[in-house]
């Protein structure tokens, strides 16, 4: 994925490249195709497994919005770049 990033002109900035890779990583690491047929609780699970939630102030509902964030700042980025080429 990050190489098609790259492709796109997406990671000219060294600044935008580090955090979009951190995102990039974020999200290869969280999600799987079969997510959106699984319960909350079996995702949960899974998230707790890879560290992502604990059973102190790391909660679904914080670490859903990390990884929604992350999501949104890579589409936000490429939109940006597609925009520029045209």
């Amino acid at each position: 994925m990050l190489k098609r990033i790259r492709n796109l002109g997406a990671l000219r900035d060294p600044e935008i490249a580090s955090s979009i890779t951190e995102h990039v990583q974020k999200i290869a690491r969280l999600w799987w195709n079969n997510m959106r047929f699984l319960s909350a609780r079996k995702i949960e699970t899974m998230w707790y497994n890879l560290g992502e939630i604990n059973r102190g102030d790391r909660t679904m509902k914080r670490a859903s919005q990390d990884f929604f964030d992350a999501c949104s700042a890579v589409i936000k980025r490429c939109e940006a770049t597609w925009q520029e080429s045209t």
